[in-house]
């Protein structure tokens, strides 16, 4: 890869990991390990409180409402792939 192709590449990297994206965005990083928590009873005004001390900031409505969304794309995302042919 040249120079110029590195650079690109590092930089797409680097925003893709930036604060600067979206709450939703970053919410998608730990979303694992926030199902684990809600499986484990934890409730969404902790887990919104562990979100805020470590930079990420929701009211609890809010994160109720990413949660959500980031569910459904995930089970539409199982959909597609459960419905495509295999190769």
């Amino acid at each position: 890869m040249n120079t110029d192709q590195d650079g690109l590449l590092k930089a797409l990297r680097e925003l893709a990991s930036s604060s600067r994206r979206n709450k939703t965005a970053r919410l998608r990083e730990c979303f694992d390990e926030i199902e684990a928590a809600k499986d484990a009873g934890v409730s969404n005004k902790n887990i919104v409180a562990i979100l805020e001390a470590n930079g990420l900031y929701f009211d609890v409505n809010t994160f109720k409402n990413a949660r959500s969304r980031i569910l459904k794309e995930r089970a539409f995302q199982e959909l597609r792939k459960s419905t495509q042919p295999n190769n």
